[in-house]
């Protein structure tokens, strides 16, 4: 049987190879040949016309722009709202499921509010153990129930966002309290192996009964040990600089700025790119997995300057960093702008949603459920666009002359 001209078309814009801008030079045809003509080709563009609005009333959240604080404003609170445990069909990024970055804010936040976790993030002063000991109903503090109602707690928070963040984040915590997989690796890229229930910290607290292994202004020092010495040049020596170490690890706040951890990171590549941080503000809070934030932040620099020499360019790389906030959204878009290049695939050549290569791949990766992500650039032959990673609405965006590849992270205030 001889498919229906509507047919043909409904299945040939269902089909999921035709990317966005394909799609909309289908329905131009359309709209363009088939309205106003004899009532069966009316039909067809009303079929395509109902197609086209089911295709874009998706409840997806969408940023119409990343490049500036004054765009940022225009963004409707409510296209921001996720639910907990919700994931849109078919959001997927190479093999990778999407993860919305928002539970993993509101994860960390929980965490860092929570009565009895945030004294893992926190030093313990005595207001501190007047309320671990009522939450015990104990009169003394006893370091072992203590570590026992601390492990309940983070169950029950696990269970709350069970399959809705990276597991990275989990495990890192899981391996800081309960020493869980990777003993002999630590619990951080400096792979520190003291933890919660640490042998020789369990030791310490059945000679030192009543005591904190982490107090601040009490009258005692805590737990001490050897000095563990990090890879940026300091060291930690007792339990009050692990407790501390561990707080970095989840928020960056002005004593662990974003802005010194980049520095940090670029110190090794001062002789082969130049960066410029002016616009990273140093008091910006906000809570992710600081050291993903880094590492995509080391692989973006070395993506680019691959990309220089395979191009055989003779220039360094020139980076801008720039860290933009909304004070009535709840938004933060980390920016790397390599000003002096172009992106190195065409837009005509983009693969389905994301198609940015196989050299992206692992960056998606590594920030899926940490962050957002989106790219402005300068395609060649004139074309230049933002194009939004894993948002399927508005998934490429036209925009005006652009210079350089500009790498958005995006990132959400806790709820």
């Amino acid at each position: 049987m001889a498919i229906s001209k509507s047919d043909f078309v409904k299945n040939l814009l269902k089909d999921k190879t035709i990317n966005a801008q394909q799609r909309e030079k289908v329905f131009g045809l359309v709209a363009r040949d088939f309205v106003n003509s004899d009532e069966i080709l009316n039909k067809i563009a009303k079929d395509v016309q109902d197609i086209k609005k089911g295709m874009s009333s998706k409840p997806e959240e969408t940023i119409k722009s990343l490049t500036s604080k004054t765009n940022l404003g225009n963004i409707k609170k409510s296209s921001l709202r996720t639910e907990l445990n919700t994931k849109t069909e078919s959001q997927k990024v190479i093999n990778v499921e999407y993860l919305r970055p928002q539970n993993l804010t509101n994860f960390l936040h929980d965490y860092n509010k929570n009565e009895v976790l945030k004294y893992t993030c926190h030093k313990i002063d005595s207001d501190a153990m007047k309320s671990i000991c009522e939450l015990l109903k104990i009169k003394n503090y006893d370091f072992i129930k203590h570590k026992r109602l601390i492990s309940n707690e983070y169950f029950k928070l696990q269970d709350k966002y069970k399959g809705v963040i990276n597991s990275n984040i989990k495990g890192k915590i899981g391996e800081y309290l309960n020493n869980y997989k990777n003993k002999n690796k630590g619990w951080s890229e400096d792979s520190i192996l003291i933890t919660w229930s640490s042998e020789e910290l369990v030791k310490w607290s059945k000679e030192n009964p009543g005591k904190c292994p982490s107090p601040d202004n009490l009258d005692y020092n805590g737990f001490e040990f050897s000095p563990i010495e990090l890879n940026n040049g300091t060291s930690l020596n007792n339990f009050r600089d692990i407790v501390l170490h561990f707080k970095k690890q989840i928020q960056f706040r002005e004593s662990n700025s974003l802005k010194s951890n980049l520095e940090e990171v670029s110190f090794e590549f001062n002789e082969t790119s130049h960066f410029n941080f002016d616009d990273v503000r140093e008091n910006i809070e906000f809570f992710t997995d600081t050291e993903k934030v880094k590492q995509a932040f080391r692989k973006i620099i070395e993506m680019t300057e691959s990309y220089f020499k395979e191009t055989e360019k003779t220039e360094k790389p020139n980076f801008k960093v720039q860290l933009v906030e909304d004070s009535k959204l709840p938004i933060i878009v980390f920016s790397i702008h390599n000003t002096n290049s172009r992106f190195g695939k065409s837009l005509e050549n983009l693969k389905d949603r994301l198609g940015l290569g196989e050299k992206t791949e692992p960056l998606i990766n590594l920030i899926n459920g940490i962050c957002d992500f989106s790219i402005t650039a300068d395609f060649g032959t004139n074309e230049y666009a933002e194009v939004d990673v894993w948002r399927e609405q508005n998934q490429v965006k036209a925009i005006e002359k652009f210079e350089g590849v500009k790498f958005n992270f995006i990132f959400y205030r806790s709820k």
